[in-house]
């Protein structure tokens, strides 16, 4: 989604309301500022824990995990 912004007189942009509304943002929320060459991004920080529950899902190979667990657990035994 594209949307054409201005630059206010404070130096001030303002997100266009279905943008807002699709990204559930509100007053006070926290945004993070990202600067690449001539672009800014502009990423919605997590208000919860439940927000980024899940974020890491098929980053791992099935059992990788429980594996490596165990791993450690053998090793803390010894």
């Amino acid at each position: 989604m594209l949307e054409i912004i201005t630059i206010g007189k404070k130096n001030q942009i303002v997100i266009p309301k279905k943008i807002r509304k699709r990204l559930g943002l509100r007053e006070g929320r926290k945004l993070l500022l990202e600067v690449e060459e001539n672009r800014m991004v502009l990423v919605a920080l997590p208000q919860s824990i439940e927000e980024i529950a899940g974020i890491g899902k098929g980053l791992y190979e099935d059992g990788y995990l429980d594996r490596l667990r165990r791993e450690w657990d053998e090793k803390s035994l010894r």
